[in-house]
């Protein structure tokens, strides 16, 4: 089983990128177990630790209009709570430190256009969805996830 974890705020038009992405990833397959949040929650941490391909999808309002990066080896090895928010690499950290997590980890970020209040995606943020769902998708349907 796959876990796809898609989080923004829908009310802040493109912000709601990853949870547009993570819904037209999860699309039709049966093996992906869907989350949406608007923000990243230590809460998450068990249940990513119960899945072997967890995938994290955002919007960004900077960098490249799409971006897929494994989190591997990277992540920090000592955990502050410092903010109510927490990022993907803490935790996934959180999963392995406390849940002896051994997932395949993936962050899916597309850049926002237009992150002011109201409901639906810019022209730039649909086109640059589509390009990300056939990044990211294949990785979903690998025989190892």
């Amino acid at each position: 089983m796959a876990l796809l974890i898609g989080y923004g705020n829908p009310a802040r038009r493109d912000d709601a990128l990853g949870w547009a992405l993570a819904k037209s990833l999860a699309q039709g397959l049966s093996f992906v177990d869907l989350r949406l949040t608007q923000q990243l929650g230590p809460e998450l941490a068990m249940d990513m630790a119960q899945h072997r391909l967890v995938m994290l999808a955002d919007a960004s309002s900077t960098g490249p209009a799409v971006l897929l990066r494994h989190l591997g080896a990277a992540c920090p090895a000592k955990v502050e709570a410092t903010s109510h928010h927490t990022g993907p690499e803490v935790l996934l950290s959180l999963a392995r430190t406390l849940f002896q997590a051994d997932c395949q980890c993936w962050l899916l970020t597309v850049r926002a256009e237009n992150m002011e209040m109201g409901e639906g995606l810019s022209p730039q943020a649909q086109a640059r969805l589509q390009a990300a769902v056939a990044l990211a998708r294949p990785i979903l349907e690998s025989p190892d996830a």
